[in-house]
This record gives structure tokens, sequence and C-alpha cells, in this order.
């Protein structure tokens, strides 16, 4: 599968994954027809492992639905970037354990992997300093709406609010 441009390799696993294909026989067929000569035991070897990542997929993304309908949605970036950092965690894992791909080849998706890796941390490095800021900014401002008023002030204020 290592083998495939990337179009035909996403319409396969387009195919594998939806299950709209009439079998393993037909989809080798279908790749033979367009020069990849592929046999229905890998394709059904492969099959397996998209299945597998899926599920996985599925379970961290029920994960996250569930904790976010406990804590009312709160905080969905932290979510939504923990979320990313598990699909990655398992496609990795994935790809170490396929032994049909060549290492230069895994490799090169590790190299991708770890940087898509450092994007999300960098992402929640970044979401974290601004919840920070924001929350420093927050606080400020309410110190200085909660500046008290002098004596003489408030005895002004009050004979016009109420007389003396």
């Amino acid at each position: 599968m290592h083998k495939l441009p990337p179009e035909t390799k996403a319409e396969l696993e387009r195919k594998l994954l939806d299950q709209s294909h009439d079998g393993y026989v037909k989809l080798s067929e279908w790749l033979d027809g367009i020069g990849y000569k592929i046999s229905k035991s890998a394709l059904h070897t492969y099959d397996q492992q998209l299945q597998r990542v899926r599920e996985r997929i599925l379970v961290h993304t029920e994960t996250v639905r569930h904790l976010s309908l406990m804590t009312n949605g709160v905080d969905f970036s932290t979510m939504a970037i923990q979320f990313a950092q598990a699909a990655l965690s398992v496609a990795t894992e994935e790809l170490l354990s396929d032994k049909n791909i060549p290492p230069t080849d895994k490799a090169n998706a590790l190299s991708q992997a770890a940087r898509a890796l450092a994007d999300t941390v960098r992402a929640s490095t970044n979401r974290e300093r601004w919840q920070d800021e924001a929350k420093t900014r927050a606080e400020q401002a309410s110190g200085r709406e909660k500046k008290t008023i002098d004596i003489e002030s408030f005895n002004v204020a009050w004979e016009m609010v109420y007389g003396r």
C-alpha cells in the first residue's frame, strides 16, 4: 500500500473504511486495472489495520464527547488538543507495528508525526499562556473596579442619593 500514490491510497482507504466495495477480489481487480498489483490477502490485512485504528479513534472521540458532557462543554480546546495527541499516538503505534512498511517510509512518517505532535504541544502551551494572560488581565481589571472610595466622596454620594 505504501507505494500507491496518495490519491489512490486515499480512495482505497475510503472504500475500506466506509465498506463501499464489493470485496477484496473486486478491490484487487480495481487496483490491477489502474496498474497496481495488490493481492486480496494484502488488502484484507491492510483493512484490518485501518479498522483497528478507526476503532481506537472512535473510542477517543467518544471519550472526548463524554468528557465534554460531564464538564458541560467547558474547555473544548484542551480536549481537542488531547484528542489530537491521542490520535497521533494511535497512528504512530499502528505505523510501528506494520511490518509491510519499509523502514525509510516509517522514518518519514514518524518525522511527520513528531512535527504534528510538536504542533499540538505548541498549541497547548499557547492556549495556557493565553489563559494565564486573560486571567491576569481580568484580575487587574477587577482590582481597578474594586478600589475603595474615600470617606469624603462617600459622604457626598450619600447626601446626593439619600439626603442628610
